[in-house]
């Protein structure tokens, strides 16, 4: 049985998954997914990569308002430095400018085989995907690693604890995909995605 037909007798959250990824910008999608067999995912296949990134969303307003402070920041450093003043002074001023810069270009949302791990600069956080629950939108504006109000709310349980986080992922959609594939008995309805119930036996 060639490729093609292998892949069209794959589940649909694997063409779901792999479209996902292809909307995410991670290249060619044939070498990161490619089916095995019926039961086949993604990190499965040990010569691919072994998570899939999805950038933070990050608001117009918000991206405005952190580019002024570095512009403000680099401006005043520049000056430090042709007036002849202290070199640390001058370093002092960049440092909150590199900052902010660094939490705009790495805040993401990674996903692999046993985990979903939130970054954003230095800071970070885990949730095991075994312990997902629900994910559902909301634009709650609590401090979060996001970058912007537009979000979705992970529910989940650590030690029978029902605990949230929540993320700004640019492809909701996409993200909610991937859980669904990744997730045992996790579906997705629309904007939002949570576990099948189970049906008494």
């Amino acid at each position: 049985m060639d490729q093609d037909a292998t892949r069209a007798h794959l589940p649909l959250e694997h063409d779901s998954a792999r479209v996902c990824a292809q909307c995410c910008g991670l290249g060619p999608v044939r070498g990161l997914f490619q089916p095995i067999g019926p039961k086949a995912l993604p990190f499965m296949n040990t010569e691919a990569p072994k998570s899939l990134v999805f950038p933070s969303k990050c608001d117009w307003w918000l991206k405005v308002l952190l580019l002024f402070v570095i512009s403000v920041q680099l401006t005043v450093a520049v000056f430090v430095f042709i007036g002849g003043h202290e070199l640390w002074v001058g370093g002092m001023l960049l440092l909150p400018a590199g900052f902010i810069a660094w939490i705009l270009r790495s805040t993401a949302y990674v996903v692999d085989e046993t985990r979903l791990l939130i970054r954003s600069g230095p800071f970070w956080s885990t949730v095991l995907l075994d312990s997902i629950e629900e994910v559902v939108p909301t634009h709650n504006p609590v401090s979060a690693l996001s970058l912007s109000l537009d979000r979705l709310c992970v529910s989940y349980r650590v030690q029978g604890k029902r605990k949230t986080v929540m993320i700004s992922p640019v492809d909701k959609e996409g993200f909610l995909r991937v859980l669904a594939a990744v997730v045992p008995g996790m579906v997705v309805d629309g904007e939002k995605a949570a576990r099948a119930p189970v049906a008494p036996r």
